[in-house]
């Protein structure tokens, strides 16, 4: 567990600060959510678009750019909060926003898994329509009875959901962890407690 030193704001600090830690992709997932869960602005001229210019890619083109609009994701982000925790507790409002985000980024991983393996049944139904041997094969086995490769190409066309890669899987799982993990230990209950214990008054 993380040292705490009860300090206002001092939470919601930590919560932005877990938005920074991941790859791109789950930033960018992460941090949009937060800034859904407070009913921000998405169109033009939102912290979506301060999202967009703090990432890497942003941060290669210009650094110095890329590094204010992260301030000014973060301040955004902070001051809504805040208001939050003004009106409801800052300890309160920072353990449903962490909540909210591990489940919901929990729930997206496992839609990036099941796409993958949708797309990997899709890749065999594919190799099988394509080699008619393989296919007479399997039905003989019992497999795709009565089915031809029309068939079979339109099976795999339906489990096909997404431009979606195991490598990319199991890429976003490992980030998901580590996320998971730094989540805990910056944000974990324990440390909401400790905050409360050293002088944290907004709870």
């Amino acid at each position: 567990m993380e040292d705490v030193a009860g300090l206002p704001g001092e939470l919601i600090g930590r919560l932005i600060d877990t938005l920074d830690a991941p790859a791109p992709q789950l930033r960018a997932f992460a941090t949009t959510l937060l800034i859904r869960a407070l009913e921000l602005p998405l169109g033009q001229g939102s912290l979506v678009d301060e999202l967009i210019g703090s990432d890497r890619a942003a941060a290669l083109i210009d650094r110095e750019e890329a590094a204010q609009a992260r301030a000014r994701l973060r301040e955004g982000l902070a001051i809504a909060l805040d208001d939050l925790a003004a009106k409801h507790g800052e300890m309160n409002v920072v353990r449903v926003m962490r909540d909210h985000l591990v489940t919901q980024v929990q729930a997206w991983a496992s839609r990036a898994v099941d796409d993958v393996d949708n797309r990997r049944r899709a890749e065999r139904f594919l190799a099988w329509a394509e080699r008619p041997d393989q296919l007479r094969a399997a039905q003989r086995r019992g497999l795709f009875a009565g089915m031809d490769a029309g068939d079979l190409r339109r099976l795999a066309e339906n489990q096909v959901r997404g431009p979606v890669t195991p490598e990319t899987a199991v890429g976003l799982w490992s980030e998901v962890e580590r996320w998971l993990g730094q989540v805990d230990a910056s944000l974990g209950d324990p440390v909401l407690d400790a905050w409360q214990r050293h002088g944290g008054t907004r709870t």
